[in-house]
């Protein structure tokens, strides 16, 4: 009989001889992802397998990723599990995606609030999972904006390749959703303070910036790249990428205010 204490946090004992079988065969072998085919190969049949898997998500020690693919989170490991960072690369095998928004905010110190949310930018699906207790929002973008991109091995798979916007690149993403940090105000405060600590490649953040599909987000830029006083001769290519096109809003809310000619801005409150 196996001894339940023995496990740092209990298994229950309601778990009965096949489910304790599970969880002693992946526990053992370090088992953060499991696809049904392989549940089929290492327990028996296909009727039987299914109603274990059905057990063992019922008692949380499966949770769904999408169909035929589960994570694997046993009482032992505690709520989360150990590789969450790696569940974008399960959903994403092809790696068209990337790690970026809010998550990134925080972890490149543009904000100190930790997002309890995932977002996974991508170029297929569009929706919201909760795997192992945490929200995944995937969005999908245009490819044209899969760039400026790092990639690192997982902590605990080091087959699982996990992509995450650079600091350059996730400052653009700043400027084009920046009620993450509370409006573009804060955004601009935000980007001011890390150029004047020069912990950001100008030259880099300006070449990401005029590659950009969204030209409000890029004329956002123009201008704080302005206040700062970068060199003009930087400027131009960004400067004609939106030359010739529509007056707007700087922050979007209302058509009264300065006309700033070479942004094609109307300078409105920045609150």
């Amino acid at each position: 009989m196996r001894n339940f204490n023995s496990w740092p946090n209990p298994v229950p004992k309601y778990l009965g001889p096949k489910e304790l079988e599970v969880v002693a065969r992946l526990s053992s072998e370090k088992t953060d992802v499991i696809s049904y085919d392989e549940m089929k190969q290492l327990f028996g049949k296909d009727k039987p397998v299914k109603n274990l898997v059905y057990q063992l998500k019922t008692k949380g020690i499966l949770r769904t990723i999408k169909k035929g693919l589960y994570w694997y989170s046993p009482y032992e490991k505690g709520g989360k599990g150990k590789g969450e960072d790696e569940i974008p690369s399960i959903l994403f095998p092809k790696d068209n995606y990337y790690v970026g928004y809010a998550t990134m905010f925080n972890r490149c110190g543009f904000t100190d609030q930790i997002s309890q949310t995932t977002y996974i930018l991508n170029t297929t699906i569009q929706k919201e999972r909760i795997i192992s207790g945490v929200l995944y929002k995937l969005l999908r973008v245009s490819p044209a904006r899969m760039y400026g991109l790092t990639k690192y091995y997982g902590k605990d798979n080091k087959k699982a390749i996990i992509i995450e916007s650079d600091k350059e690149r996730t400052l653009v993403d700043l400027f084009h959703v920046p009620e993450f940090v509370g409006g573009l105000g804060p955004a601009i405060e935000v980007f001011k303070k890390i150029v004047s600590e020069n912990e950001i490649n100008i030259d880099k953040f300006i070449d990401y910036a005029a590659r950009f599909p969204f030209k409000e987000t890029r004329k956002r830029i123009g201008y704080a790249l302005e206040l700062v006083k970068v060199q003009e001769t930087k400027l131009q290519a960004l400067a004609e990428s939106v030359k010739d096109t529509a007056y707007i809003p700087l922050n979007g809310n209302e058509r009264a205010g300065v006309h700033n000619k070479k942004w094609r801005l109307i300078i409105d409150d920045l609150k």
